[in-house]
């Protein structure tokens, strides 16, 4: 797994723009990664039984890759 986040209000930040400094009091951008070589991992099995008596493993995996973003945004009240 990996994520980057980037703070884009930041008030000691001399290249915020003026428009997220004048409606916004927090604007937060974050990317994650996860299963980021995309391996096949086997978190458990669920064993099924037959009516004969035979059992079967079914793997439970974890998630594939997967890319998430969100935007996390606090405005100012006028």
């Amino acid at each position: 797994d990996i994520g980057f986040s980037k703070d884009l209000a930041d008030p000691e930040s001399k290249r915020a723009s003026v428009f997220v400094k004048k409606y916004f009091h927090s604007l937060c951008l974050f990317s994650e990664l996860f299963n980021l070589l995309n391996f096949k991992n086997t978190a458990s099995y669920l064993w099924l039984n037959d009516k004969n008596a035979n059992q079967y493993a079914v793997p439970n995996y974890l998630t594939f890759r997967k890319l998430n973003f969100r935007i996390i945004a606090k405005l100012k009240s006028r």
